[in-house]
């Protein structure tokens, strides 16, 4: 039969594009005298059951593929905000992200594709180098200073840049991935990065006349004066391969002694500490052109201070921005001042502190030292390798007890391997003792 119309006097209503927790509701039509009752009465049950069960866990709701893309961007950067990572690390995704917004424009998660993947990752070569520097584009959307680019004759993008911003497209979808399992990443199978094994390095170790120029005594002790940091930041740098970060965060609590076996505990004991990731956590042994040079007797003098910091003249470095307090951490000031000393020596522009890192393990590799050996000392992590080889947190327990286990033992054997071709200078006892004195100069 064909449909009759329903009588003049029967009640209908009919309600489009319901939007729910997890998609939107085409249409549904109610026909009766009810009609509306039962209407309302249906969008309460459907929202009631489109909401998020609640967990003990607290999970958050998941990621809904139906949200845009802006929202979710600036989801993601809220989440990096509150896990307190440096301001740099987000404003790099940011920039990465707010490009990919940019250029594939504003859509719902689910109606992202490969090729708008491709799009991104071909568009990263027009970013202008440190664009946002630029005073007249500090205030230009990212469009905007896209298209400035593409006027421009883009220089090849550095294969680093260019698996940064790969390493951050896949952070972000994985990340949406994991909220919603229903949403598959885009960026799989495509955004990866570029081989960099076979690549020239740019990066270039310090060679002795390099370390004798750093290292001249006159001009060392000058630039040193009443700054202990600064006479013992890069000769640890130099004989640890730690980062920076990790020596300016030190207390005098993470120097050990056990069985003859000195060594400086890397590890997150307080507030502002910070590590970079779970490989960072080790022990060093004190290589021993770091003990002849009385390392060991300046500890001591910082403890009779009472302060438990081992170069408490170093501030805990904060940027606020947007009423956000991110967290640099201690080794930023002494980055800057190492910078400017050496620049006054004759470096280049481009050669910092983390050189010194750069430089102990190329040291060791050319004394046939492998990866893995080299690793634990570093704290970096190596592909393929069993991570108990390199990652070695659990001599921390042993060393709180009192005992030296054999990893450390190895890992003292293998920094003997290491002679940067320098002597270095030696530290004289009670040589700040001046700087120790004046407490109220200390910073927590």
């Amino acid at each position: 039969m064909p449909d009759q119309k329903p009588p003049a006097n029967v009640h209908r209503c009919t309600i489009k594009n319901l939007p729910l927790e997890h998609g939107v509701l085409g249409e549904i039509t109610v026909e009766g005298e009810n009609a509306a009752q039962c209407i309302d009465q249906i969008v309460r049950l459907l929202k009631r059951k489109s909401r998020p069960r609640k967990s003990g866990r607290g999970a958050p709701p998941p990621t809904s593929p139906t949200d845009f893309l802006d929202a979710a961007i600036e989801r993601y950067i809220s989440d990096l905000t509150r896990r307190k990572v440096g301001l740099t690390y987000i404003q790099l995704h940011r920039q990465t992200l707010g490009i990919m917004l940019a250029v594939i424009g504003n859509k719902s998660l689910a109606s992202v594709t490969g090729d708008d993947v491709r799009r991104t990752l071909d568009s990263f070569k027009f970013w202008p180098k440190n664009a946002r520097r630029i005073p007249a584009m500090k205030e230009l959307s990212f469009a905007e200073i896209l298209d400035i680019g593409k006027r421009l004759t883009p220089p090849p993008i550095n294969a680093e840049t260019y698996n940064n911003h790969v390493r951050r497209l896949n952070a972000f979808f994985n990340t949406q991935e994991d909220a919603d399992r229903s949403f598959r990443s885009p960026a799989q199978g495509i955004a990866k990065e570029i081989n960099t094994s076979t690549a020239i390095k740019s990066r270039r170790p310090l060679s002795a006349s390099d370390l004798e120029k750093i290292f001249e005594i006159e001009a060392y002790s000058k630039w040193s004066k009443d700054k202990p940091h600064r006479w013992w930041g890069p000769l640890l740098a130099l004989y640890t391969g730690a980062r920076v970060s990790e020596i300016a965060q030190l207390r005098t609590t993470d120097i050990h002694t056990v069985d003859g076996v000195s060594c400086i505990c890397i590890q997150v004991t307080t507030t502002g500490q910070r590590l970079k990731n779970g490989s960072s956590i080790r022990a060093i042994p004190i290589a021993q052109p770091l003990l002849d040079a009385n390392f060991l007797t300046y500890v001591d003098e910082v403890r009779a201070t009472g302060q438990d910091r081992l170069f408490p003249h170093l501030p805990l470095s904060v940027t606020v921005k947007d009423g956000e307090a991110y967290v640099n951490g201690y080794g930023s000031t002494l980055v800057q001042q190492f910078s400017r000393y050496i620049k006054k020596h004759g470096f280049k522009k481009g050669i910092g502190s983390h050189v010194f890192r750069h430089t102990f393990a190329t040291n060791l590799t050319k004394e046939k030292v492998r990866a893995v050996q080299i690793a634990a000392l570093t704290g970096h992590t190596v592909v393929g390798a069993p991570s108990e080889s390199v990652s070695v947190p659990g001599l921390l327990s042993y060393i709180d007890r009192g005992m030296c286990p054999p990893e450390l033992r190895a890992c003292a054997e293998t920094l003997s391997k290491f002679y940067p071709g320098i002597e270095i200078p030696v530290y004289t006892p009670g040589q700040f003792a001046k700087a120790l004195s004046r407490k109220s100069k200390f910073h927590k």
